[in-house]
């Protein structure tokens, strides 16, 4: 497994109990959520993410547990912290959350 260590500076115990924190990274192919499954490196693999207080652990395995693939130091990420109760208006509207775009237009997020 590959670890990386985000910053999250705003990431407080409270948004961790108690809202919903999306995660969603850019390799220069577009923006996919985490977690994401996909073949680099020619070996099937998952990016997926623990939010903790004041940062966020993004992981990465190979899911036939061998070599595991390298997280690229460009790779960019974005988080969006809902509260709880904006997240059930959300999606009530049909909101798909997991498009970044969808996301930032819902809730008004700046690019």
């Amino acid at each position: 497994m590959k670890l990386a260590d985000v910053a999250a500076p705003v990431l407080s115990q409270n948004y961790l109990d108690k809202a919903a924190i999306l995660i969603y990274f850019n390799f220069g192919a577009g923006v996919f959520p985490l977690p994401y499954t996909s073949n680099a490196g020619g070996k099937a693999n998952t990016m997926s993410c623990l939010p903790r207080l004041s940062h966020i652990i993004i992981t990465r395995f190979t899911l036939d547990n061998s070599n595991a693939i390298p997280l690229s130091t460009l790779l960019q990420y974005r988080y969006v912290i809902v509260p709880a109760g904006q997240l059930l208006g959300a999606a009530q509207r049909h909101v798909n959350l997991n498009d970044l775009e969808a996301v930032k237009r819902y809730f008004q997020l700046p690019d």
